[in-house]
């Protein structure tokens, strides 16, 4: 099963968080992005197909992409991810970037889901609500112009629950084909 999860504030957190789900159900997991994503310890970076194959044959886990700038790493080359998903029972795919934003409207060119992905998974950070559109929206502009709001307008909760059914509604409409599901991230108190 391939699980692409975009929007923002906390996709990272929640792949790990189904990583460890699936790897204590004893099925074999390969992390990576179709973006950036930051580097993390033990990470296989630039591994061909026999090497990262090897890699899950033996841990049933790994993370792994080719490296970029800023200390991220980016997509694995076509052939190696294709094998990748051949040789586990889930592929978890950063599919969008946000920069450490906690909500975001896309750009003509997000999220970048691959193609095999079965399910996509939304997330919307609901601690964006009170900040301003500019202090929590990646891409404010795609956000402010959406609500009819300026910049420096305070999100509610009414804003936050448009911005999150607007994207869902996005990506129903550009992937008809996969399961789309919503993970809101509760507010942090």
């Amino acid at each position: 099963m391939v699980t692409a999860v975009v929007g923002a504030g906390g996709k990272t957190t929640l792949i790990h968080a189904l990583a460890r789900q699936y790897r204590a159900q004893n099925r074999r997991v390969l992390v990576t992005t179709t973006t950036h994503m930051y580097r993390e310890p033990g990470m296989l970076l630039d591994p061909d197909a026999a090497r990262l194959c090897a890699e899950l044959n033996e841990r049933g886990y790994a993370v792994a992409g080719t490296p970029a700038p800023e200390g991220k790493f980016g997509p694995l080359p076509r052939e190696v991810y294709l094998a990748g998903c051949a040789a586990v029972d889930e592929v978890l795919v950063e599919a969008d970037g946000a920069r450490g934003h906690l909500m975001k409207l896309p750009a003509a060119h997000e999220p970048v889901i691959p193609d095999n992905a079965q399910t996509i998974i939304l997330v919307c950070n609901r601690t964006a609500i009170g900040h301003t559109i500019a202090e929590a929206a990646h891409r404010p502009q795609i956000v402010a112009d959406f609500l009819g709001k300026s910049l420096d307008a305070r999100l509610t909760a009414a804003d936050f629950e448009a911005v999150a059914k607007r994207y869902l509604e996005l990506l129903r409409a550009e992937h008809p084909a996969c399961r789309v599901v919503y993970h809101p991230v509760p507010e942090e108190r």
